[in-house]
């Protein structure tokens, strides 16, 4: 148990996977210095993301929030986002 993955990790998650948790930490610590709102749209996302990895792709916003959003409304939740980033790291 905790020794494999059981399931593939799909696209957008598979960026995430050499994150190191240092840069799980500089995400909340940009987060909170540039005073996001609670529920944030694709393109704050991309541009939080990019501050941590500017290689990351345009598009990683739209794609994080279409797998983040329960409600689809544009908006997913931040925590929701850093928590999901830091269970990811390495």
């Amino acid at each position: 148990m905790g020794l494999a993955v059981s399931k593939e990790i799909v696209r957008p998650f598979k960026v995430l996977r050499n994150w190191a948790y240092e840069d799980a930490v500089s995400l909340l610590r940009e987060y909170k210095a540039k005073d996001y709102d609670f529920g944030i749209d694709a393109d704050s996302v991309t541009n939080l993301l990019q501050t941590i990895r500017p290689d990351l792709p345009d598009s990683i916003g739209s794609q994080m929030v279409g797998y983040f959003s329960k409600t689809h409304n544009g908006f997913l939740n931040s925590l929701s986002l850093v928590l999901g980033i830091a269970f990811f790291c390495l």
